[in-house]
């Protein structure tokens, strides 16, 4: 298996921090962070999706990690980040990716899907479906809308994230994130331009594994019931001890690589 190299893309709308691991003949496997995160700095759990025939591109979008700030989205931040995953994608002619998307990222990545990007399949962990319309964003949720935010208001959003007082790390992954990329996601929430994603996700129009952890207090599988009938494996799969920020969970990691298997390496599920 080859080594983990990063690369700076350029694209119309700016550059591109991605980590590439896997030969170029691979399957191609996208990865996409959630809000003030990223792949580069804190990227260790997406390792295990690394497997022979696989090529996985793990990303950081713009305004965090290591990719600068783009702009001018103010008022159309998640359909503007799916269209630079677009273009990374015909960047690095990759066919048919597998998109996996972390919470915000699994909103991006299932805008991808919208938008006509082709795809193998679609994978979202602690990705509630957000319709088309205004949001409210609850006070203890407001540090992610907003330019900056005092100890004790992070202490209280990485909590509820991580169902125990967060990490150090995540606070320094918070603090590395460009502050404007988080006023212009408040912004967009606003005033949505996205599809809507419930209605959308529904008839996915390729494989749609969605996974909820059952510590994860933006996810209910029994909301998704309406519109899960036809996700891979029947449904929305919980992982009881997973909370929203388990992304290297062994119940998460197994489930996606079974996911990959089917789709990709066309085993049995």
């Amino acid at each position: 298996m080859t080594s983990a190299t990063t690369h700076a893309i350029d694209l119309p709308g700016g550059r591109l921090a991605v980590i590439i691991d896997g030969a170029a003949g691979g399957v191609p496997v996208v990865v996409l962070h959630g809000n003030s995160l990223s792949c580069s700095r804190h990227g260790g759990w997406w390792q295990p999706l690394r497997a022979p025939g696989r090529r996985v591109i793990a990303v950081d979008l713009p305004g965090h990690g290591a990719s600068p700030w783009h702009g001018g989205w103010d008022d159309d931040l998640i359909p503007g980040y799916a269209r630079t995953v677009a273009g990374l994608c015909a960047a690095l002619a990759l066919d048919r990716p597998v998109l996996i998307g972390h919470s915000l990222g699994g909103n991006i990545a299932s805008e991808c899907a919208a938008q006509g990007l082709a795809l193998r399949g679609l994978a979202l962990y602690g990705t509630p479906p957000i319709p088309r319309v205004p949001i409210t964003v609850p006070p203890v949720l407001a540090p992610f809308f907003t330019a900056s935010a005092d100890r004790d208001a992070l202490t209280a959003l990485g909590t509820l994230l991580f169902a125990a007082p967060p990490p150090e790390w995540w606070y320094a992954e918070y603090h590395a994130t460009d502050p404007r990329a988080r006023i212009a996601l408040g912004a967009a929430l606003a005033a949505p331009t996205w599809h809507d994603q419930p209605a959308f996700l529904a008839k996915s129009p390729c494989p749609l594994l969605w996974i909820a952890g059952g510590r994860d207090p933006f996810m209910d599988a029994r909301a998704l019931a309406p519109i899960a009938g036809g996700f891979w494996g029947g449904g929305a799969q919980v992982v009881a001890e997973a909370t929203h920020m388990d992304l290297g969970h062994a119940g998460v990691m197994e489930l996606l690589n079974r996911f990959l298997a089917a789709t990709i390496d066309h085993t049995s599920a």
